[in-house]
C-alpha cells in the first residue's frame, strides 16, 4: 500500500496546494488514510483516498472530479475508431484509407484541445 507525502497526494488528486487536505486531516476526516512516521512526517495512503476525498466535497463544476479527464481504455479506442470509419462510409466521405485507432486518438485530442479553447 502506498503512502505518500500530503504534497505528492494532494498533487495527484488534482489540488494545487495542499491547503484542502491539511484541512480535512485537521478536522479528522482522513484519519483512516493518515500514517506518521517515525520522524513525526504525515503521509496519506493513496487505496482509496480519491474516492473517500470526492464524497466530502460537493460537487461543483470546479470540484477535482472534473478536472481530470477520465482515461480512455485501448478498446474504447478501438470502437470509437471503428466507429468513425463506418460513419465516414455511412456519410460517403471518401478518405485515401480507414483511420486507425491511434490517427483517430490524435484527432479526438485535438478536437477535446480547440474545445477547450473556446471555453
Amino acid at each position: 500500500m502506498e503512502a505518500v507525502n500530503i504534497t505528492e497526494a494532494s498533487s495527484r488528486l488534482g489540488y494545487k496546494s495542499r491547503t484542502v487536505l491539511n484541512r480535512f486531516i485537521s478536522n479528522g476526516w482522513l484519519n483512516d488514510f493518515l500514517v506518521v512516521n517515525k520522524l513525526g512526517k504525515k503521509r496519506l495512503k493513496m487505496e482509496g483516498l480519491k474516492e473517500h476525498v470526492e464524497s466530502l466535497i460537493q460537487p461543483r463544476s470546479t470540484s477535482i472530479q472534473f478536472r481530470q479527464k477520465p482515461k480512455i481504455d485501448i478498446d474504447t479506442w478501438l470502437r470509437m475508431g471503428e466507429a468513425a470509419n463506418a460513419i465516414c462510409q455511412e456519410m460517403g466521405w471518401v478518405i485515401s484509407s480507414p483511420k486507425t485507432a491511434a490517427e483517430w486518438s490524435l484527432i479526438y485530442e485535438a478536437m477535446e484541445k480547440a474545445r477547450e479553447g473556446n471555453q
